[in-house]
């Protein structure tokens, strides 16, 4: 049905299709003749006109009352009900021929006056009385009186409207807001995010920045925020794509920071070990721990409450306050006046719990984490902060001073590259296939390639066991490979991974005997890996960032004042949250961060 600018629609008449009314003999017509007919919208119309309304008593022609012309009105106007009426032979109503129901359907009104004894009464909701009513003009002609009708052209004002179903297909306006991308639907926003520590944050306000940061491009109705106990909002310029701020089509699995590790010289160490061992009571607890307590196995053994047997590589590897967790709780309490004895518990298992409830049950929980981390200070020993940079000829770390510049220069480095878990997995040759951004506009028509992790994980799933189905046919065809003892889909990865190669080189090299029909599969398997969805962006600047950057922070309501000040003196806007359903709700605060275009279902791979 044609509709208009208001989704309405105007029913034009056609006389062909609408037949003039019925009329009776003495001049006035019946609307009766045309229920039933469905060409009819209403009962009295004009041809070639749009229809205006049905007509009943004040459509009849005149009448002769005392032998003077009377129109239906007069006979209104002498309150002559139907029964005089009828008796003087006024009026002669034609005999009812509607049905009940079609009585309750028709949206006439009525043209059958009501009678006062006897006749015919008709009703009709009262929902049809609101059809306006147009009162004919009544002059003379050659055959009596006849009705004349004013003619009016067709306007908005006469047309009957039908909107009913219509304006409820309209589609209430979005707001459209404005961003550094460019204009972006209501709710469909994206930011970008660093999630971090506190002790991140201030190891990066003490070495003047963040060097090559992982930020994420998310959507702003992200469900979950998996890594980090603060989220640092940053500036809509930083997704920005760039030579020198690459923004990535998922995950990049990029360069990680270096492991800091502090060492300490000998004079220190040999400083650290007598604090431990004044503190226990023995001369030197590295050999003499196991003298501690008198605890022993059931075989008789001797049962030793801590090992510091290598307590100096300990601390080197993992840091003063990750040593021995009884020791630590042993020397705290001992200089706090509450350190059980030995004698209090059965074996050794039952003294560590001893320790765990004197700290808590006296409410020190707090004050030996603060003591743990200045642990270094408390003892009086600085040490220096290194990052490893790699191994030397003979397997040794090699490490470099702990600077923003050193691990700038690091991390631009090959060795700089993840490793560990995951840098050799789906996701990783995925981040390969499917490349870079090139524009803004490219990322922002990305934007609805972001999933949930639920759904990542299921594609995920899927995409290893199509991995795996592919390497046995791989296998199959090349039957040398059932020889070699490793990982076939880990050897997969790396082939496909390595850039050197082009996908037929690597065919050639590693997998000679693949049939074509293999091939077209494997081709087809990496083609899925460039379109995979993800749950975000990553942006990897090749520079470091400053604290400054970042606009917004939510941080845990429980977060330390140093950590606070920190984030205040670099202007950052600071809010809290309880529960990471808070924390994620906070992110709509930052709405001015947002920055997108409209979400495009045509996700474009480089």
């Amino acid at each position: 049905m044609p509709t208009g600018l208001l989704g309405t629609e105007a029913i034009p008449i056609n006389p062909l299709l609408n037949p003039p009314p019925a009329t009776h003999s003495f001049g006035y017509s019946n609307p009766r003749a045309n229920i039933g007919n469905p060409n009819r919208i209403l009962g009295n119309v004009l041809p070639g006109m749009l229809p205006l309304t049905a007509f009943g008593l004040f459509s009849q022609a005149g009448n002769l009352i005392n032998n003077e012309p009377m129109s239906a009105q007069d006979v209104i106007n002498a309150h002559l009900s139907e029964g005089d009426a009828r008796a003087k032979g006024l009026i002669i109503p034609p005999e009812p021929t509607v049905t009940e129901e079609e009585r309750r359907r028709s949206i006439m009104p009525p043209n059958i006056p009501a009678v006062d004894q006897g006749g015919y009464v008709e009703t009709f909701p009262e929902e049809v009385y609101d059809t306006p009513v147009v009162i004919p003009d009544l002059k003379p002609d050659d055959q009596g009186w006849r009705e004349e009708f004013p003619i009016e052209d067709p306007s908005s004002d006469s047309m009957i409207l039908h909107t009913e179903g219509l304006l409820k297909d309209e589609k209430k306006e979005e707001k459209v807001n404005e961003g550094i991308l460019g204009e972006f639907k209501e709710g469909e926003g994206m930011l970008v995010i660093h999630n971090t520590g506190a002790s991140a944050i201030e190891n990066y306000n003490k070495i003047g920045g963040i060097p090559k940061p992982s930020l994420a491009i998310i959507p702003e109705d992200i469900e979950e925020l998996n890594f980090g106990e603060i989220t640092l909002i940053g500036d809509p310029e930083l997704m920005i794509p760039s030579g020198q701020n690459p923004v990535y089509k998922g995950d990049a699995y990029t360069q990680r920071y270096p492991i800091v590790r502090t060492l300490y010289s000998d004079d220190e160490m040999n400083k650290i070990i007598k604090y431990f061992s004044d503190a226990l009571g023995v001369e030197n607890v590295q050999y003499d721990y196991d003298k501690l307590s008198d605890y022993k196995h059931d075989d008789g053994s001797r049962q030793s409450i801590v090992y510091a047997g290598n307590i100096q590589n300990e601390i080197t590897e993992t840091g003063l306050s990750q040593v021995d967790q009884t020791m630590l709780d042993m020397v705290f309490l001992k200089e706090k006046g509450l350190l059980p004895d030995t004698s209090e518990a059965a074996n050794a298992y039952k003294y560590k719990d001893l320790l765990g409830d004197a700290i808590y049950k006296n409410g020190l929980t707090d004050e030996f984490q603060q003591w743990r981390e200045n642990l270094a200070e408390h003892i009086g020993v600085q040490g220096k902060e290194k990052i490893i940079v790699g191994h030397t000829d003979m397997g040794r770390l090699k490490y470099k001073d702990h600077t923003l510049d050193n691990v700038l220069q690091h991390m631009k480095t090959k060795a700089g590259k993840e490793v560990g878990f995951g840098a050799t997995s789906v996701g990783s040759l995925a981040a390969i296939m499917r490349g870079k951004f090139k524009t803004k506009k490219e990322l922002s028509k990305a934007r609805s390639s972001l999933v949930s992790s639920t759904e990542m994980n299921d594609i995920k799933s899927k995409l290893y066991s199509d991995l795996y189905a592919l390497t046995e046919k791989l296998t199959e065809e090349n039957e040398f490979l059932k020889d070699r003892n490793t990982d076939l889909a880990d050897n997969f990865i790396n082939i496909f991974s390595d850039k050197k190669y082009s996908i037929e080189s690597s065919f050639k090299e590693f997998y000679p005997h693949t049939s074509e029909v293999t091939k077209k599969e494997v081709i087809k398997f990496l083609e899925k890996l460039a379109d995979t969805p993800t749950e975000y962006f990553e942006v990897k600047p090749n520079r470091a960032v400053g604290i400054h950057e970042f606009k917004g922070a939510i941080v845990p309501m429980n977060t330390d004042e140093k950590t606070l000040q920190i984030l205040r003196d670099n202007g950052i806007e600071i809010k809290k949250y309880n529960t990471e359903k808070d924390r994620i709700n906070k992110l709509k605060e930052f709405e001015d961060l947002f920055a997108s275009l409209p979400p495009n279902p045509l996700f474009q791979f480089a």
